[in-house]
């Protein structure tokens, strides 16, 4: 995960719900891990599935050089959006700053220079769009802060859903 710790950078989650079949010499997983390499600051995947998958995914991610890798085994498999969660809270542990992108295993994809472009494509947009949104909200002399109508409007909000409870 330290790729990418100099700048914004880009995590890779990737979610497998069953085993990753073989075409072509290399899995869907090896594919799957593979398909952003020469993007800069890509940080290493985090690998979510199953635990008795644990094994199969060594072994693949060895044949490809990419052995270690953070593995976050589910004893039981929830679907895709609790591994994407496990994944974030993962990245998010590390103190990484960046942005995640969720790469189901069991997707197969015959351009990925194309996918490649368009994933550096939006991670420059947002970087540039969180640069933009620090440098409006958090310089000094521009901090939003309320008007005093509407710091009236909220007390008064406030003060009456409190006197309700």
């Amino acid at each position: 995960m330290a790729a990418a710790a100099a700048g914004f950078g880009l995590y890779r989650a990737i979610s497998i719900q069953s085993s990753s079949c073989r075409f072509w010499g290399r899995s869907l997983l090896q594919e799957t891990v593979l398909r952003l390499e020469g993007l800069a600051d890509v940080g290493a995947p985090v690998v979510v599935s199953n635990a008795e998958y644990r094994f199969l995914i060594a072994e693949q991610m060895r044949e490809i050089g990419r052995f270690p890798c953070p593995l976050l085994l589910e004893p039981v498999g929830r679907n895709t959006a609790p591994a994407l969660t496990l994944a974030a809270l993962r990245i998010l542990a590390s103190g990484a700053d960046g942005m995640l992108l969720a790469m189901p295993a069991d997707h197969a994809m015959s351009d990925a220079a194309r996918f490649r472009s368009r994933a550096q494509e939006v991670k420059d947009l947002v970087s540039r769009l969180k640069a933009m949104a620090r440098s409006e909200y958090t310089t000094p002399s521009r901090v939003w802060r309320p008007r005093a109508s509407t710091r009236a409007w909220m007390a008064g909000r406030v003060s009456r859903s409190s006197a309700s409870w």
